[in-house]
């Protein structure tokens, strides 16, 4: 391998094994998805000059290759998988394997500009997939109380009533454990304490936030909102002009969002008036929400970056007021 010009790095991921692919050299060679497998990539790679490392979003499976990159020193781009379909237009590739993929994922980060990706510690990826369990009981309670409603026949009610049961004691102990590792934590449990000083956010949003979006604490606010989903984006073509709609997004946070939202207009005094204010305007009450989302993720970050807790007149107040 020749380390004169600079390598650009594609991942095609999948749940055996890792296609690297090398752009412009052309080079493909495929590698575990496990520890040895990366050890066995990253010192082949060791010799050249790597630019950056991509590679699609694929439900987690991707985690343990993106840390391994960037603890190495390498730029970890993890990507949208719809930009590289539609990546995949535009280059008129039609076949698809897996060495394809990797070259054409390597392609993408050599020809668009892209924001590193920011890749969580253990801590945080144990954190997540828990807030994930979690949220699979919550999902599987809700289910069998709409069950218990319409079920009739004794046992089958017992029965019910026992999986609820469960799946409450479950969710109990999934939250117990993520205490847990915010106890063990001082970092993560100074951005707890800093969040559940917001009126809204209680001991449960604050860790559901950190989890989910841990990029809280250092990301600017408007793309905190495009990764949650609540960034309006205008849609105008020629003389046709649509409403801006939000889009994408995490959509577990997201709903978790709302919930903090109406918490934070029934609890804080400054929302409750905001929210007023915006349907005195002729506001929705769907607008209303997202409007109040956003602000509670200026908020959020605003006492996050500043490490301070929150105050009855909002530290950001200049900045919150430009965005209505």
């Amino acid at each position: 391998m020749s380390n004169l010009s600079p390598s650009f790095v594609g991942v095609d991921v999948a749940s055996a094994h890792l296609d690297i692919a090398l752009h412009p050299q052309n080079i493909h060679f495929r590698v575990p998805n496990n520890e040895a497998g990366l050890d066995d990539c990253l010192k082949r790679l060791q010799r050249l000059t790597i630019s950056a490392v991509a590679m699609e979003a694929t439900g987690g499976m991707e985690r343990l290759a993106a840390s391994r990159f960037q603890a190495a020193g390498y730029a970890v781009h993890v990507l949208n998988p719809r930009r590289i379909s539609n990546w995949r237009q535009v280059v008129a590739r039609q076949a698809k394997t897996d060495r394809i993929d990797a070259l054409l994922i390597a392609e993408f980060a050599a020809t668009v500009p892209l924001r590193q990706t920011h890749v969580t510690t253990p801590q945080q990826r144990i954190l997540r997939d828990l807030a994930a369990r979690r949220e699979q009981i919550v999902i599987a309670i809700t289910n069998s109380k709409k069950q218990l409603v319409r079920a009739i026949v004794p046992v089958i009610r017992q029965s019910i009533e026992r999986q609820i049961a469960f799946c409450t004691q479950e969710s109990t102990r999934i939250e117990r454990e993520m205490e847990s590792i915010f106890r063990q934590d001082a970092g993560l449990m100074r951005q707890h304490e800093l969040l559940e000083s917001i009126p809204g956010i209680g001991k449960l949003s604050a860790m559901l936030i950190l989890a989910e979006l841990p990029e809280v604490a250092f990301l600017p606010p408007k793309k905190l909102a495009s990764l949650v989903g609540v960034a309006p984006h205008p849609l105008h073509s020629g003389t046709k002009t649509t409403k801006a709609r939000i889009t994408g997004g995490r959509a577990r946070i997201r709903s978790k969002c709302y919930m903090m939202a109406h918490g934070s207009i029934v609890h804080n005094p400054w929302m409750k008036t905001y929210a007023h204010r915006l349907l005195a305007r002729g506001k929705s009450r769907r607008e209303v929400n997202i409007a109040c989302i956003n602000k509670l993720l200026h908020v959020a970050h605003a006492v996050l970056i500043r490490d301070k807790p929150w105050q009855p007149e909002p530290p950001i107040q200049k900045n919150l007021d430009q965005m209505t």
